[in-house]
């Protein structure tokens, strides 16, 4: 449905929730653009595993026109596998299991027509309005990547906002700044936002913890951190590759200081394969971690401390040594999990991080307090 007063509205970031709230009003008819400080068209495969819930399924069965492609894998239930290598069903679900990379690929194609080995042939856009081309629609869905927003302000007396990137993609350290304008800004930029740094004041139990800064506002280890990892299917054993076919399959073992839970399922294989012998395993294992452990084990292979995510192929082999042994010897994780992790040989590791509920929230240096209307 068209929106009566069509907007102009700049979305900072660029990853899933961003694509879903672009699909979402650029077919009300409103103009978008996305801005992400990526410096490359597309962001580093993230492999990641991605259970798709009712709420994403509701989504995409409204806005998805490439749904002749499938997404993912059925997973039909919810198990755990004991130490005797057998399963222990617990809860009947119906879950869809893809990854990340065919999930943004998917939302890519709906709202740019961006063209993937996941959607080869992404369908044109959609126009909104009765006179609208499909060309003109196009122009209405931008994505701008190599864009960091560095500041946010109003327009005097226009109503309006201005919004200014540096770009990332220079080859010099001359850096292009370039000011977009606006009459909204949605802000789904990640776990470090931009948005949150301007708006919102800074923590003051920021300075004196090691995992949040000043420029990450009100932002708290959670206590735990997630070791992922995938296993193409034709690598596992087919008794173990059987254990974990159609399901979800948790472990959770207790521990004083290494309380942990596992995770596997399948996921789309390379470009979105789900045909058997294709696929892979997604192996999630969540972590409890004291912080002061935190700078050894986000910092990588050459020596750089990460804030949030040690990617791919940089965690020290020692310390995912390390990881597999305290697995073995100290959370005593079943045989299935065991074989696992043992054929991850590069896994990336992500820490875990909330933001607790603000009381007040800033706009543009007004403070605004939350209050209960009552009818």
């Amino acid at each position: 449905m068209a929106s009566p007063s069509p907007l102009k509205i700049v979305i900072v970031g660029g990853s899933l929730s961003a694509l879903m709230q672009a699909i979402t009003l650029h077919q009300q008819g409103h103009t978008i653009q996305i801005l992400e400080q990526s410096p490359t068209p597309t962001p580093p495969s993230h492999m990641a595993g991605v259970s798709i819930g009712p709420d994403v399924l509701a989504f995409l069965s409204r806005y998805d026109r490439v749904s002749h492609i499938p997404l993912g894998i059925p997973a039909t239930q919810l198990q755990t596998v004991d130490h005797a290598g057998q399963p222990q069903p617990f809860l009947r679900i119906q879950r869809t299991m893809t990854s990340w990379d065919a999930l943004y690929f998917r939302l890519r194609a709906n709202y740019d027509g961006l063209a993937s080995d996941y959607i080869p042939n992404p369908p044109g856009a959609l126009p909104t309005f009765p006179d609208e081309s499909p060309s003109e629609a196009q122009a209405r869905a931008r994505y701008d990547y190599g864009q960091r927003v560095i500041d946010i302000s109003e327009i005097p007396s226009t109503g309006k906002l201005a919004i200014v990137t540096e770009s990332t993609t220079s080859n010099n350290n001359t850096k292009i700044i370039t000011t977009h304008t606006a009459d909204l800004v949605l802000g789904a930029d990640g776990p470090r936002s931009i948005v949150r740094q301007l708006f919102l004041p800074p923590s003051p139990q920021s300075a004196t913890t090691t995992t949040t800064t000043n420029n990450e506002n009100h932002r708290k280890y959670a206590g735990y951190l997630a070791w992922r990892g995938i296993i193409h299917e034709s690598q596992v054993p087919p008794t173990t590759l059987s254990l974990f076919s159609s399901n979800m399959t948790y472990n959770i073992r207790k521990h004083p200081t290494h309380g942990s839970h596992i995770i596997v399922y399948h996921i789309p294989g390379p470009n979105g394969s789900i045909a058997p012998g294709t696929r892979y395993l997604n192996l999630c294992w969540y972590q409890n971690v004291a912080e002061e452990d935190l700078p050894t084990l986000m910092t990588d292979i050459h020596g750089v401390r990460h804030h949030t995510t040690v990617p791919r192929g940089l965690v020290p082999a020692r310390i995912w040594d390390s990881q597999r042994t305290l697995a073995k010897r100290v959370i005593d994780f079943p045989e299935p999990y065991m074989e696992l992790l043992r054929m991850i040989d590069a896994p990336f590791l992500h820490l875990i991080t909330d933001y607790p509920p603000m009381g007040k929230t800033w706009f543009l240096d007004v403070r605004i307090r939350r209050r209960c209307m009552r009818g």
